[in-house]
C-alpha cells in the first residue's frame, strides 16, 4: 500500500490528479491481498517461535516464563485509561483480559519471525498464534476488540488486519458498538488530544512547504485539523508523498496520535496510516 509516481501525459492537470487518486485507492484497497484467507496468509508468517505466557501486566502486555514482555503488534487495545474516561469501555477490557486468560496464560504460543520487534523498553512486538488457524490480531479486531495501529506496519498483515477491523466497525460489535470510538470528524474537540484517534474527513487543501507536506482540512490551518508528513519521513513513500498534494476534495480516514500544533494534528510515518475513501 504505497503511493506510486506516474509520468503520463494528460489533457488536463484534472485528469492527472484522477489518474494518480485511482492509483492510490486502487493500492490502498489492496484487493488480492485482503481476498486471501486467514489460513493462507497464516502460511506466509513465520509463526516457528514458541514462548511461554506467564501472566497478564496491568498495561494488558504479556509476561513470558523467560521474564520478556511480549506486545501484540499492529494493536491498540481499549485501556485502563479508556475505562476510567467511559465505564462502558470496562466491560471490553474486562472481555479482552478473560479472553487472555481462558486462552493464553499457562499456555506455549508461537510468535511470527518475520515481523517480531523489539521497542525502545525491550519490549517485543509480535503476531501471536494461539493454535491452529487462531491468529490473535486477527481474532480481537473481528471480535472489535481492538483497532489497527501501523506503528510498524507490515505489507503482509496490515491490509488484511484493517479489512477486518473495517468488518468489525460496520456490523457495530464490541468498542464500535460505543459513539467513543467511532472515528471522529474533523472538528475535533481539545479533550480528544494526546491519544490514538481514528479521523474521517475530506481535504480542503495540500500544500509542500519547505518539504513538509500538509493536508488541511478547513480554512484555518492554526486551528483546524491538518495531517502532516515531515520531510525526513517523504522517503518511506515510493514517490517521496507527491501524490498526497492530488488528494484535495477526497475524503480520507487517517489514525495515529493525535496531539495539538497549530489545531488538531496527526502527523504521518507510514502509508498505511492514510486510508483514501471516496472520492468527492
Amino acid at each position: 500500500m504505497s503511493f506510486l509516481k506516474a509520468q503520463i501525459p494528460f489533457s488536463s492537470a484534472r485528469q492527472a490528479i484522477l489518474y494518480i487518486s485511482c492509483l492510490i485507492l486502487s493500492l490502498m484497497i489492496n484487493l488480492p491481498v485482503q481476498a486471501q484467507s486467514q489460513s493462507e496468509l497464516i502460511k506466509k508468517l513465520d509463526f516457528s517461535q514458541p514462548v511461554e505466557i506467564f501472566a497478564i501486566n496491568k498495561d494488558g502486555d504479556f509476561i513470558l516464563k523467560s521474564g520478556q514482555t511480549l506486545r501484540s503488534a499492529e494493536l491498540n487495545l481499549p485501556s485502563t485509561q479508556d475505562c476510567d474516561r467511559l465505564a462502558q469501555v470496562c466491560s471490553i477490557t474486562k472481555k479482552i483480559r478473560d479472553y487472555y486468560t481462558q486462552n493464553l496464560v499457562g499456555r506455549t504460543v508461537m510468535i511470527d519471525q518475520s515481523t517480531i520487534f523489539s521497542d525502545r523498553y525491550n519490549r517485543l512486538h509480535a503476531h501471536i498464534q494461539i493454535s491452529g488457524e487462531n491468529w490473535l490480531q486477527y481474532t480481537l479486531l473481528s471480535l472489535g476488540l481492538a483497532r489497527v495501529e501501523t506503528l510498524h506496519p507490515s505489507p503482509l498483515t496490515t491490509p488484511f488486519l484493517l479489512a477486518a477491523e473495517a468488518t468489525a466497525r460496520e456490523q457495530k460489535v464490541g468498542i464500535w458498538s460505543l459513539k467513543a470510538f467511532e472515528p471522529l470528524s474533523v472538528d475535533i474537540p481539545k479533550s480528544k488530544m494526546d491519544r490514538f484517534q481514528i479521523i474521517e474527513g475530506t481535504i480542503q487543501e495540500t500544500a509542500d512547504v519547505k518539504g513538509v507536506i500538509y493536508l488541511n482540512f478547513g480554512d484555518n490551518w492554526r486551528e483546524d485539523f491538518t495531517i502532516k508528513l515531515p520531510a525526513d519521513i517523504r522517503r518511506k513513500f515510493v514517490d517521496k508523498g507527491q501524490s498526497l498534494l492530488g488528494l484535495k476534495d477526497h475524503r480520507i480516514r487517517i489514525r495515529g496520535w493525535l496531539f495539538w500544533e497549530n489545531g488538531p494534528m496527526i502527523s504521518l510515518y507510514h502509508p498505511e496510516q492514510l486510508e483514501i475513501l471516496t472520492p468527492q
